[in-house]
């Protein structure tokens, strides 16, 4: 198995959104993906262990997905955890398997 680490370091300070709630929707191939983090229960040395994933119309499997579409998925990925980097001031881990 091929893990690869990405690191996101805040790069510039954002307001945390009023109810904490940091949510993002983008298109991956046919699919739609919406990542949410409730922020509300972050303590501030608490790790940002995961994000809820919810995919439309249904999630697909790893054949469904193109080298396209998976570099889709993950470059909005990334931009919402930047923003999230941002937000908190926290660096954010992402492992790639």
């Amino acid at each position: 198995m091929n893990q690869q680490l990405h690191f996101i370091k805040p790069a510039e300070s954002r307001p945390l959104p009023h109810d904490g709630i940091v949510s993002r929707s983008w298109r991956v191939g046919r699919f739609t993906v919406t990542l949410t983090l409730n922020t509300n229960y972050l303590e501030p040395s608490e790790i940002v262990q995961h994000t809820n994933a919810i995919w439309y119309p249904r999630m697909p499997t790893a054949k469904e997905l193109s080298k396209s579409d998976l570099a889709a998925y993950r470059n909005g990925r990334n931009q919402l955890y930047q923003e999230i980097a941002d937000m908190t001031g926290k660096t954010m881990l992402i492992a790639d398997v």
